[in-house]
């Protein structure tokens, strides 16, 4: 995958996001597996740091391993790729990716935070693919992300397709109350 549009933004501002990196037959069969697992009970309550927090955080997730990895298995092939290019023309320094399934029903949310936990500072990279068809303004959820002085640097839809990537300690974000049930996979690189 020819992956210069998104490091030429990591340069020059931090992050990234693209749509149309990923084909629609290939995004529509993700959708359909994680909306299946889903539905079969597989995701549980995501925790923060000092454990699960509904109040700050109401997304259920689905860790990714090999047993239940199949339908997404390209894409997490092409995240392997992006870590070993990053690797390359950046020095990231990434020698792992984690990703989950993310599904936030109706009416939750996520405050803002940083994607590296306190004290710590193995995640590099924050990487999200979002999965929802037809996702309109009024339905909520979008992604924000901040820059260090606190201000609004981009609100994006979670738009089946919508490809965001950002450096994990530096951008703080959150996920606005979603008014219908929202869909992602969620990747970090690290270390």
């Amino acid at each position: 995958m020819a992956w210069n549009p998104v490091i030429n933004d990591l340069i020059e501002v931090g992050y990234s996001i693209k749509n149309n990196l990923f084909l629609p037959t290939d995004l529509e069969s993700m959708h359909d597996e994680l909306a299946r697992l889903y539905e079969e009970d597989n995701f549980k309550k995501a925790s923060t740091a000092i454990g699960v927090q509904p109040s700050v955080r109401g997304d259920m997730i689905l860790w990714l391993n090999e047993e239940n990895s199949n339908p997404f298995k390209d894409y997490l092939a092409a995240l392997e790729d992006l870590r070993q290019t990053l690797n390359q023309e950046l020095y990231l320094g990434a020698n792992a990716t984690e990703s989950h399934a993310t599904m936030y029903p109706v009416n939750k949310h996520y405050d803002k935070h940083v994607d590296n936990f306190k004290g710590k500072n193995s995640r590099k990279l924050s990487v999200i693919l979002y999965l929802n068809k037809d996702w309109k303004e009024q339905d909520g959820g979008e992604l924000v992300i901040y820059n260090t002085d606190n201000e609004t640097i981009a609100s994006v839809l979670p738009e089946i397709g919508t490809f965001v990537v950002f450096l994990s300690e530096m951008f703080p974000h959150e996920v606005k109350t979603c008014f219908r049930e929202r869909a992602s996979l969620t990747s970090w690189l690290r270390r």
